[in-house]
């Protein structure tokens, strides 16, 4: 999943540049997938002492790539108080 992960935050400027996005948005959008996989990583290490996590699949992945931190916030509350 890390690998998948990777791959996308490289291809995100070749998406960018085909699509004609602006570097501004670009950045921003790479900037906050790496920010959302890392805060989801850290959340996953400190759920796992309650016996909780937040799988990583492909929904998780791409929730986390496309809206960032915030989707991180609503995954954890998701999976710790209704599943």
């Amino acid at each position: 999943m890390i690998l998948i992960f990777i791959l996308a935050l490289i291809l995100i400027p070749f998406i960018g540049k085909l699509l004609k996005i602006s570097f501004r948005i670009v950045k921003s959008l790479v900037i906050n997938a790496v920010a959302g996989g890392i805060l989801l990583f850290v959340v996953n290490l400190l759920l796992a002492n309650i016996g909780k996590e937040i799988p990583l699949n492909l929904f998780t992945a791409i929730f986390v790539g496309i809206f960032g931190v915030p989707a991180v916030i609503i995954l954890g509350i998701y999976f710790l108080w209704l599943i």
